[in-house]
């Protein structure tokens, strides 16, 4: 389509630069919520499980997961420190194994201590210790067992929730 007046091409920069606006905005990618979905974060979910009998994406495939951001608990009440590629970036579709020194295996540590019971120094690095609880998660959850962290570790764990500095239980995000 060729539009060819000023108010046409504002029009179409306006709908673009929404839509831009829209996508840096939003932390989690888009979902029609509609009354057949009980629960929008598993309907979200899905997307990263595998299908039954496929195989399961590899975590090495995303960009490493080098810091966290903010994510808003369920209801609103408080936040859930999760890795993501930058600090504040919301890019959650990224990966830590064994090996990784990072901020966000910090938050990763901190999650398996206060949400599964494990009892990790939160020294940000990622190694057996941390491996093996991970594990322990995914097993709990139901989800893939290969002690990486990736796109379903991220979506089915749950997650500590703060408001401010103080904890106040642990939510799927």
């Amino acid at each position: 389509m060729v539009v060819n007046n000023i108010r046409g091409r504002t029009a179409l920069a306006m709908v673009g630069a929404t839509a831009g606006l829209a996508s840096v905005l939003s932390p989690l990618p888009a979902h029609a919520v509609t009354d057949s979905d009980p629960d929008p974060v598993r309907s979200r979910s899905e997307a990263a499980k595998a299908a039954p009998g496929a195989a399961a994406p590899s975590a090495v495939a995303l960009p490493t997961c080098r810091s966290w951001s903010d994510f808003a608990s369920p209801g609103g009440i408080g936040v859930a420190h999760i890795p993501t590629v930058g600090r504040g970036d919301f890019q959650w579709r990224c990966a830590l194994s064994n090996g990784n020194a990072e901020q966000s295996v910090y938050k990763l540590q901190d999650a398996l201590n206060r949400c599964y019971d494990q009892t990790l120094n939160k020294d940000g690095i990622f190694g057996d210790r941390t491996e093996a609880s991970l594990r322990i998660a995914q097993q709990k959850e139901g989800i893939d067992v290969d002690g990486e962290y990736g796109e379903q570790s991220s979506v089915f764990m749950q997650w500590p929730v703060y408001v401010g500095n103080t904890y106040i239980g642990c939510r799927r995000i």
